[in-house]
């Protein structure tokens, strides 16, 4: 696609004379280019969890827009015990997910397996939800299969004291 003012197109290599430019011009910054809000608010957010009990060191929000990014750092202060396919899920993100296709949102988080290995823990945020769902790094069965081993499941927290940290983005619904 080429660019062509008063007749002649511009290439890479031409300057274009912004003396020639007339008629109805946006002013060029970066909001009335791309046609997003570019204020941005911040806070802290209160993460739970589906269901263990969380103690969080901290948890803090950015959103510009409509894209949210959530740090979080903690650990689980009780257990859940086992229970086979229960998948398990952080609950709270600070807004409602975007209500279009099936994942809008995603991230990391290190934290240990239930089969020893550390880290490779992937973050998920599906549509129209507060909630960010976990998901070992494997890429054997799709997020809705609830009796995939890569969900994080009630064994994942069979013992207290465990630490995590996150990160993770999204887009919000407004």
């Amino acid at each position: 696609m080429a660019l062509i003012v008063g007749g002649t197109t511009v290439t890479g290599t031409q300057v274009l004379d912004a003396t020639k430019l007339s008629g109805n011009l946006p002013a060029l910054n970066g909001s009335s280019l791309t046609n997003l809000s570019t204020s941005s608010t911040t806070g802290d957010v209160t993460l739970g969890h589906s269901h263990v009990t969380l103690s969080m060191t901290s948890a803090k929000y950015i959103k510009i827009g409509r894209i949210c990014t959530v740090h979080f750092y903690g650990q689980n202060t009780n257990t859940a015990g086992s229970g086979g396919d229960v998948v398990t899920y952080f609950t709270g993100l600070p807004f409602t997910s975007w209500n279009s296709g099936s994942v809008v949102g995603g991230g990391n988080m290190s934290y240990r397996h239930r089969f020893g290995s550390v880290g490779g823990w992937n973050l998920i945020v599906t549509n129209n939800s507060t909630n960010m769902y976990v998901r070992y790094d494997g890429g054997e069965d799709d997020i809705s299969t609830g009796d995939s081993t890569e969900m994080q499941k009630l064994e994942d927290w069979g013992s207290a004291n465990k630490y995590f940290v996150g990160t993770c983005t999204y887009i919000t619904a407004s």
